[in-house]
């Protein structure tokens, strides 16, 4: 949705799915039919340690680029259409229709993948492979913006992903009570991840950590909806977005069509429309700040705490709502 919404604004997107299951592909109504076809799986294991002509002869003898360009698609829906011919007939047909951006699709062997890397030796290479392959993609397609799909876990996966994410990383949540405690966890993850790129480069490459909150399927409604948002924005010292996205029995419906949700739901391509600018004007004033800030969750205290990488000073999260009001 969110890609869709950059793609119609003009925006080179390309969507990345780095979740074995493979939602956000079989959402966008690609490998539904059985067929083989290449994935983020093959140009990962290309990478990390090679592909012999016995197991594919293609995949061994064609280049990184080569199979860039075969791996990436342009994905596509069901429309019904009339076309009228010279008779003046009118005759109702299916057609594909793009999206508007690109998606580099996942298959379920991107599982046998994670364990390779679990098994791996190389402590120190395991996390940076999706970095690697991003870099590439970026040496030959231009994007604006690369938007990974994760799965919601704190496996090798998500590590790649999250060191991948260079430019930032959106987190977004349910308003359920587990979904919200989820991110305490994850915060101390991209902290070590900011912390130890920082150091491994001596200050020339920094993590930008968390670029902002996103309240999904979202219902003012809801008493818990509105509370779970209020205690959020109260206790994370976290960008929020104000863009929320609405709940609606549409978002099913959409899936079972074929469609995305923001096509068949006009509040929520409102809604995602005002999140692509939101995330446009926060990534510009994130580029502009250079901040060297982190943000962890001390189990301990059970606070959020800020360090800056610069000074090595931590501020607990008291302190640090008072920065966030004065920020806003």
């Amino acid at each position: 949705n969110l890609a869709y919404a950059l793609s119609k604004m003009g925006k080179k997107v390309l969507a990345i799915d780095f979740d074995q299951q493979a939602s956000l592909t079989n959402y966008l109504n690609f490998g539904l039919d059985g067929e083989y076809y290449y994935s983020i799986y093959e140009l990962l294991i290309k990478i990390f340690r090679g592909i012999s002509p016995e197991d594919d002869e293609y995949l061994a003898s064609c280049s990184l680029e080569e199979l860039i360009d075969k791996t990436i698609v342009r994905p596509t829906y069901l429309v019904r259409e009339v076309q009228v011919d010279e008779e003046g007939k009118r005759t109702v047909v299916n057609a594909q229709k793009e999206f508007g951006f690109d998606l580099l699709p996942s298959v379920i062997d991107l599982a046998d993948f994670e364990l390779e890397l679990a098994q791996s030796s190389e402590f120190t290479k395991k996390a940076y492979y999706l970095n690697a392959l991003v870099g590439d993609i970026m040496d030959h397609r231009e994007y604006d913006y690369i938007l990974i799909d994760c799965n919601p876990s704190l496996g090798v996966l998500t590590m790649n992903a999250i060191i991948a994410g260079l430019d930032g990383i959106i987190i977004p949540t349910n308003l359920d009570l587990m979904s919200t405690r989820g991110i305490m966890s994850l915060l101390g993850k991209i902290a070590d991840t900011q912390d130890s790129l920082y150091r491994a480069t001596k200050g020339k490459v920094f993590h930008k950590g968390v670029i902002g909150i996103v309240m999904n399927l979202y219902s003012d409604k809801r008493v818990v909806d509105r509370k779970l948002s209020t205690d959020i924005d109260n206790f994370y010292p976290l960008y929020v977005f104000k863009s929320a996205i609405p709940d609606s029995a549409m978002a099913k419906r959409a899936v079972l069509e074929g469609v995305i949700y923001s096509m068949k739901y006009p509040k929520a391509e409102k809604a995602y429309e005002a999140l692509a600018k939101e995330l446009i004007k926060r990534m510009d004033k994130m580029e502009k700040d250079e901040q060297h800030i982190t943000y962890s969750f001390d189990f301990e205290s059970r606070k959020v705490v800020m360090e800056n990488l610069d000074t090595r000073e931590k501020i607990l999260v008291e302190d640090a709502m008072a920065s966030k009001a004065k920020e806003e």
